[in-house]
């Protein structure tokens, strides 16, 4: 995936991505700044069935205070919106709070990177996932399994390797 290179965009992280229910490539920020994610009201009711939905599953939600980047406090109607997003390796489905926006379609904030962990070329302009889905991963450990056998076999006599550090290294109780 190409990252957009703005002038004056500050290294911004732009990317573009299909979203299902919708004709063109959305324009999404990458924000590490923002708290949650954001979806553009216009471009979601680009998809009049889809942000219906979204208003009625939404209603009775009240406003919610969304802090702006420039500093400003606005208040907003908490409507609640999920989207399949897809764009090079990643392809999932995310919540968004919708909000009026100018510049981009989304703004995907620390909740994505912190689920997805993407890597980051900032002087190629490109990103990727950085591993497999954490079902899909090997548990694996770069401590050797035998504490009695580790020191004799790297010439380190006297060398042994806890207990508590042999075993399953990472654990997925989700």
């Amino acid at each position: 995936c190409t990252l957009e290179a703005e002038k004056g965009s500050g290294g911004l992280l732009v990317v573009h991505a299909s979203v299902p229910g919708y004709d063109h490539p959305w324009r999404i920020l990458i924000d590490s700044g923002a708290s949650k994610n954001f979806a553009r009201r216009q471009t979601v009711a680009g998809n009049r069935g889809k942000y219906a939905d979204s208003l009625r599953g939404s209603k009775g939600n009240g406003l919610v205070s969304v802090r702006l980047a420039d500093g400003t406090v606005v208040e907003v109607p908490r409507v609640h919106i999920d989207l399949a997003v897809k764009f090079e390796d990643f392809d999932s489905t995310e919540p968004f709070l919708g909000l009026d926006m100018d510049k981009y379609d989304l703004i995907l904030g620390m909740p994505w990177p912190e689920k997805h962990e993407p890597w980051i070329d900032w002087r190629g302009k490109a990103i990727g996932a950085s591993r497999p889905p954490r079902s899909d991963r090997a548990l694996v450990s770069h401590v050797p399994t035998s504490g009695s056998s580790w020191g004799a076999r790297k010439g380190r006599q006297g060398a042994s390797a806890s207990n508590e550090f042999l075993g399953v290294v990472e654990t997925d109780d989700d």
